[in-house]
């Protein structure tokens, strides 16, 4: 499916098997949102294709913060984890696909592993 993990831990072969087993593949459209400013962050998105921006606004001005293309791992970290609402949005700026994993499937597959691993380290 996906395999550009290692930007985010030199993963070995059964648990870069056993990660994929966790994606799960999303499109967006062009203005579609990954994530609005308010709600909390569950998914690391690893960018397939497209383009995307994490950005918010106040009340007259949008600030941009970074964009993120294909093969570039997007998260809004502090909501994730700590499962807090983010301050951000996260938003396709065109047709975008992504392969994600959701903070509870990364957590399952943490506690399922026998050995240590990079992926699971804090």
């Amino acid at each position: 499916m996906y395999t550009n993990f290692n930007l985010l831990a030199e993963l070995d072969e059964t648990t870069n098997q056993e990660f994929q087993r966790y994606l799960k593949l999303k499109k967006f459209k062009k203005g579609e949102y990954l994530l609005k400013q308010g709600q909390v962050c569950r998914h690391i998105f690893f960018i397939q294709e497209g383009l995307v921006k994490i950005c918010f606004t106040n009340e007259t001005k949008e600030f941009i913060m970074r964009f993120f293309a294909e093969s570039s791992i997007v998260t809004v970290i502090d909501s994730y984890f700590k499962q807090s609402p983010s301050a951000y949005d996260v938003l396709a700026l065109e047709q975008t696909t992504v392969a994600c994993i959701s903070k509870t499937d990364l957590d399952r597959l943490c506690n399922e592993m026998t050995a240590p691993n990079a992926l699971c380290e804090n």
